[in-house]
């Protein structure tokens, strides 16, 4: 992609604070990767925002109700032309975000369905997405061979379940 733009790598650090029940109570995300708006207001002669809304967009997962969350960007500079390109963060975010609940599902022996509802109990479109992304899955049939997962994602007023 000579003279092209590039979007990002990242490298995603999250942790969680569990209450005994097994809820979580808390999150913090990081985000390491270069940054879009950064390297855009340095090409147009500007001073770049105070936080990359392109790199971190999704990371705020306002579907979850997790009473204590954090996400912060640490920014790495390495001098790659960058873009705007779709899903910049939303993608890779999304991934990591719902990659980590089934590692909370699988290590508190929960279901990541009962997870992502007990998360989602007071964002009554999102659990309605969720229920209805379940039902029209089958979930309960038996699969030889292959597995079945969950995943949410918001970007800005639009819900997705896969």
């Amino acid at each position: 992609m000579r003279g092209g733009t590039f979007r990002p790598s990242t490298m995603q650090s999250i942790e969680a604070g569990l209450a005994t029940t097994g809820k979580i109570v808390a999150r913090h995300h990081r985000v390491v990767s270069e940054s879009v708006t950064t390297y855009m207001a340095a090409a147009r002669g500007g001073m770049p925002p105070k936080t990359d809304q392109i790199v971190m967009k999704g990371t705020p997962v306002p579907m979850y109700g997790i009473p204590n969350k954090r996400a912060e960007h640490v920014v790495e500079l390495r001098g790659a032309r960058l873009a705007a390109l779709r899903g910049v963060g939303n993608a890779p975010n999304a991934f990591a975000i719902e990659s980590f609940l089934d590692e909370i599902a699988q290590a508190t022996g929960k279901d990541p369905v009962s997870i992502r509802l007990e998360l989602t109990a007071d964002e009554q479109r999102m659990a309605h997405l969720l229920r209805t992304g379940v039902e029209m899955s089958n979930r309960t049939r038996t699969r030889n061979d292959q597995g079945l997962g969950i995943a949410l994602m918001v970007t800005d007023d639009t819900l997705a379940a896969r």
